[in-house]
């Protein structure tokens, strides 16, 4: 990816903005229970947990949870009824399904004790980059870098990346500047846990300082590296395109009725479909409304295909 003027001018401040979000952090961490402890184990449910669930909602989960299964051995010996209702309540039961998984897994290929390897902890189920990333910083103090919603927003603006985060140019640069702030950290020595706190920084920064809506520039420990503050621009980043509003296809009074639903629940393309006394409506997202006939030749078109 090209880099701009102002990208090359932030990259060599990376050290020093490093150092900058260090010493913020140091003064303003919120207290988390997971940050009291450098255990992978609690760390990793943590992170699983807190995937798409607020941080309020999961704290009082993570301890009872830390409580009932203290460890990976009592995790991957539980009963599947067992850790369905220590979950109960925060949803996406794939996630609870994936930690057991890896659990028995770690416990019959890693002998009951957590990988500390990169590439190990990404091999486990239901860890992606982002996950493994973040347990082998906060953990083991691994300069690995980390990328989520708030270390995009707090990137975006910082380096003034005017590209789409999610675009395959921009978002590889992305995760190449999170690596090179993490790896500046690593090199302090004046710092117990630097690449740990590094991570949490930026993440602590997009929730507290570097908001969505009416960010709080004025006490942000790096606006004066900020292109985006600098610039008087902070509104327009990130570039996030916006997605198709959706639309609502109708099929007519045709027999549609036991058409299966397509998709995974889980997933931005499910489009859940509902009946009413004309026909099938399915809400999805879509470039223009379909026709009663195209919609259903569609379908006939994509049954067809599956059989």
């Amino acid at each position: 990816m090209p880099r701009t003027a102002n990208t090359q001018h932030a990259t060599r401040n990376t050290k020093q903005i490093a150092s900058l979000l260090l010493t913020w952090f140091a003064k303003n961490a919120r207290d988390r229970p997971w940050r009291r402890t450098r255990d992978p184990y609690g760390i990793w449910v943590s992170e699983i947990m807190l995937q798409q669930t607020q941080v309020k909602t999961v704290m009082p989960y993570w301890d009872r949870w830390m409580r009932e299964l203290p460890t990976i051995a009592s995790l991957a010996k539980a009963s599947p009824a067992k850790i369905h209702k220590l979950w109960e309540g925060l949803g996406y039961y794939t996630r609870v399904r994936n930690l057991q998984k890896a659990a028995q897994f770690i416990e019959q290929s890693h002998r009951g004790k957590f990988p500390e390897k990169f590439d190990d902890v990404l091999a486990l189920s239901g860890i992606g980059r982002y996950t493994a990333g973040a347990i082998c910083s906060i953990a083991f103090n691994q300069p690995t870098p980390i990328l989520d919603g708030n270390v995009i927003r707090v990137l975006t603006r910082v380096f003034g990346i005017k590209e789409n985060p999610r675009g395959k140019s921009a978002n590889p640069h992305l995760w190449n500047l999170a690596e090179q702030l993490v790896i500046h950290a690593s090199r302090f020595t004046f710092h117990a846990h630097p690449c740990s706190h590094l991570n949490q920084s930026l993440m602590e920064l997009g929730a507290l300082i570097c908001t969505p809506r009416e960010p709080k520039c004025l006490v942000c420990p790096i606006s004066k590296h900020c292109f985006a503050f600098q610039n008087n621009r902070v509104s327009g980043f990130p570039n996030l395109e916006k997605r198709a509003a959706p639309m609502m296809i109708c099929s007519g009074p045709m027999q549609l009725w036991n058409l299966p639903i397509r998709g995974d629940p889980h997933q931005s393309n499910f489009a859940p479909i509902r009946k009413t006394r004309g026909g099938t409506i399915a809400s999805g997202r879509r470039n223009a409304i379909e026709s009663t006939s195209s919609a259903i030749n569609r379908e006939i078109i994509l049954e067809r295909a599956k059989g």
